[in-house]
């Protein structure tokens, strides 16, 4: 990601190692301004299309990395006061770390928000009858059928390494034929996006870490979705379907396809959707939420103590001014 997109900021990489080897890193900022006080504090950078910021820390390490980072914060360059992490993942031991290791002085937890997942042992057939209405299944069932009536559809997920260029040419083709083509936001329509994905396609790829799918009609490709899975822990990076065949609602029958792919998975353990909070339309048909949040921690200094509580009274205010706001406004 670094070498193939531009940046705004000058990025560091943060690296925290013990007597005999690294225990942990995190690629940074250095930013000045926070919560409008004048002094220098480190956010975890993440480029565009990161949906997690978590560090990356040697297993039985988490303590010592969290420790390390605590009393070493003064000691970096502008001695900055904090470090915030953003959209690190609730559930993971990253959160034990940091509450067993600092006092709630020199921690924060904020910024929570629920992205649609698949948490482990997840029935699909269950899902399905228990939660979506028979109505809206008997819609799906109905979009199904007529698009059958056009061609025969099928689901697919690349299973042929020597498919993988196609694939990925056409889902950089299906994307820019869309909206997000249209506002140039599509990854072919910058160069460094485009190369980054194609990089990304082919590492993970060769890491037998890829789950890309694809929804055709007849000969035509109406849908297609870019995933990674390991280990039983898997993120979706990209969707996009052809804009011609919305009315059958070609992005929510491959989602599905992909819960019943995942439901019969019996090593996973988290799906991570990556999906914003504020697509409604296909939230429903996930089963489950994970937890994302902002870890902010202070340096061990009465500065960096005190920059902290200087963001937990400025976060207490700007709510007592919203609930102002609010009762002003006779809501």
């Amino acid at each position: 990601a670094l070498k193939s997109l531009e940046q705004q900021q000058v990025v560091k990489l943060l690296c925290v190692r013990n007597s005999s080897q690294l225990i942990g890193l995190l690629p940074v900022v250095c930013v000045k301004g926070f919560v409008k006080a004048p002094f220098y504090y480190l956010k975890s950078w993440m480029h565009p299309y990161c949906f997690e910021g978590a560090p990356l820390i040697r297993n039985t390490c988490g303590s010592e990395f969290i420790t390390a980072l605590h009393h070493g914060l003064s000691s970096l360059p502008q001695s900055p006061k904090l470090l915030r992490m953003e959209r690190v993942p609730a559930d993971t031991d990253l959160t034990k770390h940091v509450k067993d290791t600092l006092p709630d002085k020199n921690r924060l937890f904020s910024g929570e928000i629920k992205r649609s997942a698949v948490l482990a042992n997840f029935d699909y057939a269950n899902h399905m009858q228990t939660n979506i209405t028979s109505r809206k299944r008997n819609d799906l069932s109905r979009l199904l059928r007529r698009l059958n009536d056009i061609g025969p559809v099928d689901f697919q997920f690349l299973d042929e390494p020597g498919d993988l260029n196609n694939w990925t040419e056409c889902f950089l083709t299906l994307e820019d034929k869309g909206w997000k083509g249209r506002a140039g936001t599509s990854l072919a329509s910058n160069a460094d996006d485009r190369a980054f994905f194609i990089q990304m396609i082919k590492d993970m790829a060769a890491q037998d870490r890829l789950l890309f799918q694809k929804m055709t009609v007849g000969s035509s490709i109406i849908a297609m979705s870019v995933n990674f899975l390991h280990k039983g822990q898997g993120y979706g990076f990209k969707t996009c379907f052809d804009e011609e065949f919305s009315r059958y609602s070609p992005g929510i029958l491959a989602a599905l396809h992909l819960l019943e792919y995942l439901g019969e998975n019996k090593e996973l353990r988290c799906f991570d959707s990556c999906m914003s909070p504020e697509k409604t339309n296909l939230q429903r048909y996930w089963p489950h939420k994970r937890g994302m949040q902002n870890i902010t921690i202070s340096s061990n200094t009465l500065f960096g103590e005190m920059a902290l509580l200087s963001y937990r009274y400025a976060r207490k205010a700007s709510a007592l001014r919203g609930i102002t706001e609010f009762r002003k406004s006779g809501q």
